[in-house]
C-alpha cells in the first residue's frame, strides 16, 4: 500500500494540494458536486479560499473530466487509462475519452536521472553502463525511458522512475479516497459502483506499478511459460542492474504489428495462440495487449513489451471462463446467464428472470442466422456486460481485465484479418479445458475433495448444534420457532447430511468400479469382483436415496 494514514489526516498535510483539486473541479464545471459533498461551505473551503472561475464551453461530461485528470496529473490521469479497461462500471463515451488519456511529461535532466540510478543500485553509472543515451525515448509522468549499452554488443532500455512520484501519488491516493468515501456517503445510489473499492483497487495497482520488481518478476515467469515457443519473444531482464527503482531490460527490436504488410494471417493465428495460451494454459496473462504492445521481430516471432499490468486466472475463473465461452458457441443464454450471475457481485436483489431473458435477447440479436465468423465477438461479450450492469451485477476486475484481453486481441486480429473466426481459434483450448475438467483424475479428486468437505461437515455439526441448543436455552439466541419446530429442522439437516454422503460415497464407488473394469479377473457378468462390488454397493447407496426422496414427496 502507498499510504496507511487516514485519507482526510493525509489530506490536511497536504492542504495545498487538496485546494488544487478541488479549485481544478470546479474550474470545469463540477462546482455543483462539491458544494453536495459538504466541501464548500464548511471550515475546509473558507480555509481554502474563494472558487476558481468555470470554464465557459461546450464540453461533454466525459471531456470534462479528461481535463480535469491533464490538469491534475499522473494519479489521475492513470486512474482515467484504467477506468478506460472498465466497461461493466462506466459508459462508452466517457471510456473512449479516457482512452485519450496520455501519460507523456516533460523530460527530466539528465542529471536528476542518473543521480535516481546511482542512489537506487549504490554504484555510479560509469561502473553500472558502457554509455547512456542522455536523450530520453520516452518520457512519461511516473517513469522515464533511456537508451543503454552494458557493452558494445548488448544494448537495453533503461526504465527509471521520477524521483518523488511516490510521495505525490500517496498524497493524491489519500485524497481520493476521501472523495470517494463522500460520494458514498452523499449519494448512496454510487455505492453499486462501489467508489471507495476503486480508489482502493487503484492504489493496490499502482503500488505495483510503482514498484519495478513486480514487472521484473512479471517479465520472468513470462519467459519460462514461453520459453518453448518459437513464436513468442519476451524481452530479457537484468536482474543484477535492476531494483523497485530501476529496471533494465532487452530492447525489442521490431515494428508494431498493425504496421505489418505480408503473411498477416498466419502472425494473427500466431497472435491468438499465444493470448490463448496465457489465459487457459498459464492462466497468467498480459492485461494490456493494445497493438504498441505487440512487435513483430525481423524473424516473425511476436515480441510482448510493458508487464506492468497482468492478470491472473484460478482454476475455478478459467473454468466459469470456459462455462461462458461454451455458452455463447452453443448458443446457450441460460448457461451464459448462470455464469454472469455467479461470477457477479451483487449488491441488491435481483431479478434474474428478467435478467436472463435480456442476456437471450442480446444474444439472439448477435447469433441468430450468422456463421461464427460474422459474430463481433467483442462487441456482444462488451453488451452482455453491459446488461449485467443494468441489472445491478458487478463484474469483478479480474474478468474485466481477461475479456479486454481477448476482445483487445480479437479486435488486432480483424484489423489484420476480417475473416479472422475467434470462435475457430479457441474451439481446441475450450475441448482440451473441458477433456482435462472431465478426466478420471479430475474426477477422482473432486470426489475426494467434496468427501472430504462432507467429513468436515458432518464432524462439525453436532458441535455446532450443540452451541447453537445452549444459546437457545440460555437465551443468546432466539428464533421465531417452537422447540418441535427446531427439533424437526435439527432432524432434516441430519437426513440431508447423511443423503449427500451417501452420494457422494455412491459416486466414488461407481467411479472406482470403472477405473477396474480392465483389472483383475473376471468374475460375474464378465465382471472383476473389485468392478462387480463398487457397482452393487454404488447402486444400492444412489437406490436409497432416490427411496428416501420419493417416500418424502
Amino acid at each position: 500500500m502507498l499510504s496507511k494514514l487516514n485519507p482526510l489526516g493525509q489530506a490536511w498535510q497536504d492542504v495545498g494540494r487538496f485546494r488544487t483539486i478541488i479549485t481544478v473541479l470546479i474550474r470545469h464545471g463540477f462546482g455543483e458536486l462539491i458544494s453536495r459533498m459538504n466541501l464548500q461551505d464548511n471550515f475546509v473551503t473558507r480555509m481554502l479560499g474563494r472558487e476558481s472561475p468555470v470554464e465557459k464551453n461546450d464540453l461533454t461530461v466525459a471531456q470534462r473530466l479528461c481535463k480535469v485528470a491533464q490538469d491534475l496529473g499522473p494519479t489521475f490521469i492513470k486512474l482515467g487509462q484504467i477506468l478506460s479497461t472498465r466497461p461493466d462500471l462506466i459508459p462508452e463515451d466517457f471510456i473512449q475519452e479516457f482512452k485519450t488519456l496520455q501519460s507523456n511529461a516533460a523530460p527530466l535532466p539528465y542529471i536528476d536521472v542518473k543521480n535516481q540510478i546511482e542512489s537506487s543500485l549504490g554504484k555510479s553509472v560509469d561502473e553500472l553502463f558502457e554509455s547512456i543515451d542522455e536523450k530520453p525515448l520516452a518520457s512519461a509522468s511516473m517513469a522515464q525511458v533511456h537508451i543503454a549499452h552494458l557493452d558494445k554488443d548488448t544494448e537495453v532500455v533503461l526504465k527509471v522512475l521520477r524521483p518523488g512520484i511516490r510521495e505525490a501519488l500517496t498524497s493524491d491516493l489519500s485524497i481520493l479516497k476521501f472523495l470517494a468515501r463522500q460520494m458514498t456517503t452523499l449519494f448512496p445510489d454510487t455505492e453499486l459502483f462501489d467508489p471507495v473499492g476503486i480508489a482502493e483497487e487503484f492504489e493496490k495497482a499502482l503500488s505495483k506499478e510503482l514498484d519495478f520488481t513486480v514487472e521484473l518478476r512479471n517479465i520472468e515467469r513470462f519467459a519460462r511459460n514461453f520459453e518453448d515457443n518459437p513464436d513468442v519473444h519476451i524481452p530479457k531482464v537484468y536482474r543484477e542492474y535492476s531494483c523497485d527503482s530501476v529496471i533494465v531490460m532487452e530492447r525489442i527490436m521490431g515494428v508494431k504489428i498493425t504496421e505489418v504488410k505480408e503473411d498477416r494471417k498466419a502472425l494473427v493465428r500466431r497472435l491468438l495462440k499465444a493470448v490463448f495460451e496465457m489465459l487457459f494454459v498459464h492462466t497468467l496473462f498480459h492485461g494490456d495487449m493494445h497493438p504498441g504492445n505487440i512487435m513483430v521481430q525481423k524473424d516473425g516471432a511476436i515480441a510482448l513489451i510493458d508487464f506492468g499490468l497482468v492478470g491472473r486466472l484460478t482454476p475455478k475463473m478459467r473454468d466459469y471462463i470456459t462455462d461462458l465461452m461454451l455458452g455463447i458457441v452453443q448458443h446457450d443464454h441460460e448457461s451464459v446467464s448462470e455464469t454472469l450471475f455467479e461470477i457477479g457481485i451483487k449488491r441488491v436483489a435481483i431479478n434474474y428472470d428478467r435478467f436472463q431473458a435480456d442476456v437471450a435477447s442480446l444474444m439472439d440479436e448477435h447469433l441468430l442466422g450468422a456463421t461464427m465468423a460474422d459474430i463481433e465477438f467483442g462487441v456482444l461479450v462488451q453488451e452482455i456486460l453491459d446488461g449485467a450492469m443494468r441489472h445491478h451485477i458487478a463484474v469483478p476486475p479480474d474478468y474485466t481485465m481477461m475479456f479486454k484481453a481477448l476482445i483487445t486481441a480479437e479486435g488486432v486480429g480483424k484489423e489484420l484479418d476480417p475473416e479472422m473466426d475467434i470462435f475457430k481459434e479457441i474451439e481446441p483450448y475450450v475441448k482440451n479445458l473441458l477433456k482435462d475438467r472431465y478426466s478420471p483424475e479430475a474426477l477422482l479428486k473432486q470426489a475426494i475433495r467434496y468427501g472430504n468437505n462432507l467429513r468436515r461437515f458432518m464432524h462439525q455439526f453436532p458441535i455446532t448444534a450443540r452451541q447453537v441448543l445452549l444459546g437457545i436455552e440460555n437465551g443468546r439466541i432466539k428464533f421465531g420457532l417452537d422447540t418441535e419446530q427446531l427439533a424437526l429442522l435439527m432432524e432434516e439437516y441430519k437426513r440431508q447430511g447423511a443423503r449427500k454422503l451417501a452420494v457422494a460415497m455412491s459416486g466414488i464407488m461407481l467411479f472406482l468400479a470403472t477405473l477396474s473394469l480392465e483389472h483383475g479377473t473376471p468374475w460375474i457378468f464378465g465382471l472383476s469382483a473389485i468392478s462387480f462390488i463398487g457397482y452393487v454397493v454404488g447402486g444400492l447407496l444412489a437406490a436409497w436415496v432416490l427411496v428416501t426422496i420419493m417416500r418424502e414427496g
